[in-house]
């Protein structure tokens, strides 16, 4: 079996903590029916509006009683148009319940899935996007990446307006080539354990792959996917989560065509700066000695490249 693999270099997102990310998914899951009708033509018939209860929690020890917990979702009918191609989609904004290997739900997971439906008589591919941190929540990717919208702001000068940014059509979204289910793991968006399960349950890596992989076989059972080509994208800790969850589920049987890296960091051990962080010591440099002695040659000719070092460079063209 050939697997895809695409490496992206972008901008890291947001990998502090998911507090703000949090707030920013409440009020966007509150808003964004309204909002997007401005964005897209809306195609009203069969429209499911979906008030959610619930007020969920990242706090690390918290978690929801099993009362509380329901696999429902909000659907809405939209046009993304992009020059000449139109493309009738479905968002569904909900909560999916992942269990465990003997039925106990751990955690009650939140998505917000696009959907379109097929024009060859094949299955659409499907795309699971998660950020990283670890600790954020997929609203940086969807609301400023590959969704059918996106949040029109005056980066870099973000400034205080929210929530008053508009959402826009996004032409650089990949609805028109597959579907994309935006992902929030326990403890960030709207996603939170159940009892007695807590959010910090899944906060280290193991953990979290396993309950990432148990959302997506859930998702691909509820809504009949598994026949799809099967993507996932992850961006910043979202690519070693992608690599970890890519054995996790081809080993639970789900077979997948491709992944997709974004702001690749495999190791974090690759950067000095984050080798001291991580460690909170500058022994951290000590795991890090072979990879730092490997960055001189490309550090020594960005340096002659701009006149940094002494003597100069005969011909400073050859290190463009």
């Amino acid at each position: 079996m050939t697997i895809v693999t695409v490496v992206l270099a972008a901008c890291g997102g947001d990998d502090s903590s998911s507090v703000g990310a949090s707030s920013l998914a409440q009020a966007t899951a509150s808003q964004q029916a309204s909002a997007q009708q401005s964005a897209g033509s809306q195609t009203p018939a069969g429209n499911q509006p979906y008030v959610d209860p619930v007020a969920y929690s990242m706090n690390a020890t918290d978690g929801l009683a099993a009362t509380q917990v329901a696999e429902k979702a909000a659907v809405m009918h939209y046009q993304w148009k992009s020059g000449g191609t139109t493309i009738n989609y479905t968002t569904t904004t909900g909560h999916l319940t992942a269990a465990d290997a003997n039925g106990n739900p751990e955690a009650s997971m939140s998505y917000v899935a696009y959907t379109a439906p097929s024009t060859n008589g094949k299955p659409r591919p499907v795309t699971f996007v998660y950020n990283g941190g670890p600790g954020s929540s997929s609203i940086w990717l969807r609301l400023g990446s590959f969704a059918p919208t996106r949040v029109a702001t005056p980066d870099p000068l973000f400034g205080t307006n929210w929530p008053n940014y508009p959402l826009v059509d996004n032409q650089e979204s990949l609805i028109d080539t597959t579907d994309l289910v935006f992902i929030d793991p326990p403890g960030t968006g709207l996603s939170e354990a159940v009892l007695p399960n807590t959010n910090q349950k899944f906060w280290g890596s193991d953990a979290d792959v396993n309950i990432m992989r148990d959302f997506v076989e859930r998702y691909l059972t509820v809504n009949n996917r598994s026949n799809s080509p099967i993507y996932l994208y992850g961006e910043s800790y979202g690519t070693p989560r992608t690599d970890m969850l890519a054995l996790a589920l081809e080993s639970a049987g789900v077979h997948l065509t491709g992944i997709v890296l974004q702001s690749s960091i495999l190791n974090y051990f690759a950067d000095a700066t984050e080798a001291v962080a991580i460690t909170q010591s500058t022994e951290g440099l000590l795991l890090d000695t072979d990879t730092v002695a490997g960055y001189l040659p490309g550090y020594a000719a960005v340096a002659a490249y701009f006149n940094q070092v002494s003597p100069a460079p005969i011909k400073q063209a050859l290190y463009a």
